[in-house]
């Protein structure tokens, strides 16, 4: 291969290319382990699962955010560092989703199941059922709810904590 086919592209890139979820699995890892500062990680991983349409790496960012909370200490200052990570991360997902499915979308809401961190999910508020409904997003659970009102947007962001 040579390095002009690589070019500008991150390592994540090109493992997504690949279509190994084993090689995007290991080189997520490999770059949450290097990094010092963990949610920009998460965050420029995020970014690249949901432009390149990759749900496996979403699915393994989702679920390294969520194994980091469950085993977070009880200090402040951490847990608002990754309450502030996560309501990020969500926004981002939530608004991918919209415009997947902006066609039936009233508004997006990024949950808490019971106010915890390594619980989130995400409501659509629809006019009508999508006709290929994704019962999860990038890893994510997404519960449907068929509304009758109106809204002016079609992503409209409500933290509940």
């Amino acid at each position: 291969m040579e390095t002009s086919d690589i070019a500008g592209k991150t390592l994540l890139r090109y493992a997504v290319e690949t279509k190994s979820e084993a090689i995007i699995y290991l080189v997520a890892k490999a770059e949450l382990d290097q990094s010092g500062v963990k949610r920009h990680v998460y965050h420029r991983q995020l970014q690249t699962a949901i432009q390149e349409d990759c749900d496996f790496l979403g699915k393994t960012v989702w679920n390294h955010v969520m194994d980091q909370c469950s085993r977070m200490p009880q200090d402040a200052v951490e847990h608002q560092l990754m309450a502030t990570t996560v309501h990020l991360l969500l926004d981002a997902t939530c608004a991918a989703l919209s415009r997947a499915i902006n066609h039936v979308l009233i508004k997006m809401e990024p949950q808490l199941r019971n106010d915890r961190l390594e619980s989130p999910y995400i409501l659509a508020h629809v006019i009508v059922l999508p006709p290929s409904r994704r019962l999860t997003y990038m890893g994510l659970p997404v519960v449907y709810e068929v509304s009758d009102f109106k809204a002016a947007s079609s992503y409209s962001v409500q933290h509940r904590l």
